[in-house]
């Protein structure tokens, strides 16, 4: 694909988190808290210089977070826009869509991170230079159930939903209608050494302008195993 056309998913407006740079909420280590029936908005610790930022816009996680029930939007950071966890996260019935230059719009995860009941839509990254991940990053163990994955954006780069260096397992969710621009991996990109397991999901209309519109699954280590599931353009 053209590199200067922008991908018809990506409508992530960049007014929403421009403003001066803060973060809403962070958790240090041995920490432990929820966010419970809240909306995390409008941080942004993403740099206008040559130097990239920081990451976890909404939320940087070094200690136990649980959030329940919560909307984490238009956040921006280097890595992991709505929020980036280096300790334990659990995210359930809540919405996330933000943005990163790198890596993980919604989220960069390089702990542990438990996804349920919750949609990643409309996250997005590598607007200005290659980014990973357009919903999720994820260098740690990542679970997901009864989730939905929809509507992301990597304009440079690979993953348009997930983009996987550790261990992921997607269970009775659905990967939809993410795009990356240049490169691989509409739906997810495994990478070399990686591991993605999906069980009882559907994928669909998944979009990649090189290889792997619904699974890019990229080396000779790379695992991948899909069970009694959908995948369909």
């Amino acid at each position: 694909g053209d590199p200067a056309e922008k991908p018809a998913n990506f409508e992530y407006p960049k007014e929403r988190c421009l403003g001066p740079l803060f973060r809403v909420l962070k958790i240090s280590n041995g920490a432990a808290a929820n966010v419970n029936e809240l909306t995390i908005r409008n941080g942004n610790v993403e740099r206008t210089d040559s130097s990239p930022g920081d990451i976890g816009g909404g939320i940087l996680n070094d200690g136990t977070l649980a959030v329940f029930d919560s909307s984490i939007l238009y956040n921006r950071g280097a890595n992991g826009g709505g929020i980036a966890n280096r300790g334990t996260l659990t995210v359930a019935n809540s919405k996330i869509s933000n943005f990163s230059t790198f890596d993980g719009g919604g989220i960069a995860n390089y702990g542990d991170l438990t996804v349920t009941n919750s949609t990643l839509s409309e996250n997005g990254t590598g607007l200005v230079s290659e980014g990973k991940g357009g919903s999720i990053f994820n260098a740690g163990m990542a679970t997901m159930t009864n989730s939905i994955v929809a509507k992301n954006t990597v304009y440079q780069g690979d993953g348009g939903g997930i983009y996987n260096t550790g261990i992921v397992t997607i269970t009775n969710s659905i990967v939809a209608e993410n795009e990356v621009n240049d490169y691989d991996g509409g739906g997810i990109y495994n990478a070399d050494n990686a591991t993605v397991t999906i069980i009882n999901s559907t994928f669909y209309k998944n979009r990649a302008w090189a290889n792997g519109s619904a699974i890019a699954n990229a080396g000779q280590l790379a695992r991948l195993s899909v069970v009694n599931s959908t995948i369909a353009y």
